[in-house]
């Protein structure tokens, strides 16, 4: 299957949602900034959507055996 070359290693990605699973294997090593604005204190991701978006856009694979990943799976990640 074709690869697109470009993987997001230089890129910083910012996502606004519910909160994080920060344990979640896809994005090890590679948050660079949780606040949580809706819970101060608190960046969990209690419903999973936050954790699914920021999963699409740069999961990189190491929670499904690298089967599934985002479209940068390199970038790293600055969530809010």
């Amino acid at each position: 299957a074709f690869q697109f070359p470009l993987q997001g290693d230089t890129e910083i990605i910012g996502v606004a949602d519910t909160g994080l699973d920060a344990t979640h294997p896809d994005f090890a090593r590679r948050v660079v900034g949780l606040v949580p604005l809706g819970r101060p204190g608190d960046p969990s991701d209690p419903h999973g959507h936050g954790t699914h978006v920021a999963g699409s856009a740069l999961g990189d694979g190491a929670g499904a055996g690298g089967a599934i990943r985002g479209t940068a799976p390199r970038a790293r990640l600055f969530l809010q």
